[in-house]
Order: structure tokens, then C-alpha cells, then sequence
């Protein structure tokens, strides 16, 4: 018969293991988004710096790091350094060498020029500085999962040859962003590529292709990482196209011939595939801008994307979004960008929000079919849930 002692003790550990069981399942598992912002990046560093006091890393369990366009420069340094205090810290050094003159933002003027035949794009290397800051000196291939968004020029451009004028000779699947021939009705392919590493393929492919809203490139060495943040910032009329160098490194679909990546500004797609793919995931995001009419116009009449209709479609399935106001940043001189004007206005607009519980999307679209979960359920309950549960008591 079991003494005593021994019940006790076989007791306590049993009541141990149950705590320590209950304990690692309240974690929770995010994924961070940087959507794009130009030469206003510093902004989403101040978010974080004041979001971050608030979370409990405890509770937190994988993080995942996304991102398109400028903020793939965020995603990687992230992804090779992980979130904390010290690296948000660190993520200040890495951002005066963005230096926002390169970038040359001045939509009418550039659109102006565009359509009187002036050449305005230039090499994306301009832009090596930081991209070398943020992956450690060229050197890091990432283990934290993640995935940055680039578009697939070749597949999305509906342009006459040589020009920026419509030609009206595709089609887009709102609901998995396949592209197809108006006249041949043959599927010409996805309308963007997931640069992701093993880690952030595990969630990617749980989605089934004909739902995966873009193709999957694996990430496995520095050079594969400094590509996907090149092919993410080589935004249309700011640089020229960058080509694929390796096209055997897609998963699940034919090595396509002749890959070339146009950035990431219109293609913010990477958080509806990760929350198909596991919905209890929260996700927090740093929030884009939003184009004047015409220039999403313009976009749209290129690449097939409604940009401003997209990020409002994304909206839905964020837990949690700060996002700037178009007034303060139209305030921020775009071709000098002031690093501290910018983390200082991140901070202050997210302690706004928080302080009156609106870090939320502004009003969202549910996205069609897609707002189904893989069992065909209604992914509602799983969006828009705030934080609360990774915050500090």
C-alpha cells in the first residue's frame, strides 16, 4: 500500500504536470506584419517600442514575422534577430540607412513623367545599405518563420509592350489571386511568391494550392534572403524588375522560366494564408497607407490589383492593427523622412489607440469565399480578438 509521503508526492508532481501543461497551452502563437510604408518605416519601430512594453513574452509562444515592400526590410531583420526589447532597440540602428531620398516619392510629378516617356525607375541596389543592415552584414539565413511578399511581374503586368497603357488582356480570382488570359481563358499563374524559410512553409503549405493565394520560394541561405527583400521593394516606377536566379527553388509547381518580381506594395496577401492555416494564430499588424485615387488607379490598370480595395479585405483578419493617420503623414516630409519624427508619431499613435481600445483596422471587407476556414467554416470568431491574452496583468 502507498505510504503517505509517497501519495504526496506522486500528488504534487501530477498537480505540477497539469500546471505546467495548462501553463504552455495559454501561449499563444502571433504573427507581426509590416505592411508597406515607403520612406515612413520608422514608423512601425515606434509602434513596436510601445506595444512591446505591454506584452508578456511569456505568453507568447512562435512568433512569425511578415511583409511587403518597405517593411520586408523589417521582416527580415526580425526574422534573423527575434522580437524582444534589445532588438526593437537595435532596429533604430538599422534605420538611417534607409535613406528615404533614394526612394523619390513624389507620385503626381513621377506619374506625370511616366506618361511623357521619361525613364524614372532605377536599379533596386541603390537600396543594398539597408538591406544589408538588416540581414547581420549579408550573413543570416533566418530560423524564426516568416514569409515576405513579392509580385509576380510577369503574371500581373497587363500592359502594350514597352509602355505603362492598359491592355485589358487578363483576369484576377479575387479569392485566390489566380491570373487568367481574357482570350484563351488559360491560367497564367498566381499573382505573387512567398519567400519563406521551412519554418514559415510548415503553416503555408497546410493551405491547399487552389486556396494558397501565392507561390511558395524557399529562403535557404543569406543570398535567398537578400533577394526576397529586393523583390519585395522593387516597386513598380521606383525600380526596375529583379529577375529570379533559381527558379528550381519554388515548391510544388513547375519551376517557372522566366520569374521576375515587381515588389510588394500591391500584393499585401501573407496574413489570410497563415490564418487558413492555423486560425488560432493572433495577428498584429503596423498598418499601410492607402493611395489617392488616381495613383491606385494607375496600379490597378498595370497590375490587375485594387490596392486600397485589398488592404481593406486584409483588415479582416487582423486581431489587432495600429494604424497612422493619413493627415500626420502627409505632414512627414517624404524625401527626408526624420527618423525620430517618425518613431515618436508610431508611439504616440499607438498609445491613442490603445489608450481607447482602437488599434483596430478601419472598416474591413470580408473577403468572399476566402473568410472560410479550410473546413468550410466561418472564420469570424478568429479575427478581430485584440490582444488581451498576451498582455501583461
Amino acid at each position: 500500500m502507498m505510504s503517505l509521503c509517497r501519495l504526496l508526492l506522486v500528488v504534487t508532481g501530477l498537480l505540477s504536470t497539469t500546471s505546467s501543461a495548462l501553463y504552455a497551452s495559454e501561449k499563444k502563437d502571433i504573427l507581426v506584419a509590416f505592411e508597406f510604408k515607403g520612406s515612413l518605416l520608422s514608423f512601425d519601430v515606434g509602434v513596436w517600442e510601445s506595444l512591446y512594453q505591454h506584452l508578456d513574452a511569456n505568453k507568447i509562444g512562435t512568433t512569425i514575422f511578415s511583409g511587403s515592400s518597405s517593411g520586408s526590410v523589417l521582416t527580415a531583420f526580425f526574422a534573423c534577430n527575434g522580437l524582444s526589447a534589445e532588438t526593437i532597440g537595435r532596429a533604430k540602428q538599422l534605420l538611417p540607412t534607409f535613406d528615404p531620398a533614394i526612394i523619390a516619392e513624389d507620385d503626381p510629378v513621377k506619374l506625370i513623367k511616366i506618361f511623357s516617356g521619361q525613364n524614372v525607375a532605377q536599379d533596386v541596389s541603390a537600396l543594398d545599405k539597408s538591406m544589408m543592415a538588416a540581414t547581420n552584414n549579408g550573413t543570416c539565413t533566418p530560423t524564426h518563420p516568416f514569409a515576405i511578399a513579392a509580385s509576380n511581374n510577369e503574371v500581373l503586368r497587363d500592359t502594350k509592350p514597352g509602355t505603362y497603357r492598359p491592355a485589358n488582356s487578363k483576369t484576377l480570382n479575387w479569392d485566390n489571386l489566380d491570373v487568367f488570359s481574357k482570350a484563351s481563358g488559360e491560367r497564367l499563374g498566381k499573382a505573387c511568391t512567398y519567400f519563406t524559410n521551412e519554418a514559415g512553409a510548415a503553416y503555408l503549405l497546410k493551405v491547399p494550392a487552389e486556396r494558397r493565394l501565392c507561390d511558395i520560394r524557399m529562403v535557404k541561405t543569406p543570398a535567398d534572403l537578400i533577394l526576397a527583400v529586393r523583390a519585395s521593394v522593387a516597386e513598380p516606377t521606383y525600380f526596375y524588375p529583379v529577375k529570379e536566379p533559381n527558379p528550381e527553388a519554388f515548391v510544388g509547381i513547375p519551376a517557372p522560366s522566366n520569374r521576375e518580381y515587381q515588389g510588394g506594395v500591391i500584393m499585401q496577401a501573407i496574413v489570410q494564408d497563415f490564418k487558413l492555416a492555423d486560425p488560432e494564430i493572433l495577428t498584429i499588424a503596423s498598418g499601410g497607407l492607402y493611395f489617392v485615387p488616381m495613383l491606385n488607379r494607375f496600379l490597378k490598370n498595370t497590375f490587375l490589383i485594387d490596392v486600397n480595395r485589398r488592404m481593406l479585405e486584409l483588415n479582416w483578419w487582423y486581431d489587432f492593427k495600429v494604424e497612422g493617420s493619413m493627415d500626420d503623414f502627409r505632414k512627414i516630409p517624404r524625401r527626408s523622412a526624420p527618423v525620430d519624427t517618425l518613431i515618436a508619431l508610431g508611439r504616440k499613435t499607438f498609445e491613442d489607440c490603445f489608450s481607447n481600445n482602437k488599434c483596430h483596422a478601419r472598416v474591413a471587407l470580408k473577403p468572399g469565399k476566402g473568410a472560410q476556414g479550410l473546413d468550410g467554416t466561418d472564420l469570424t470568431p478568429y479575427t478581430h480578438r485584440g490582444i488581451s491574452s498576451i498582455m501583461k496583468k
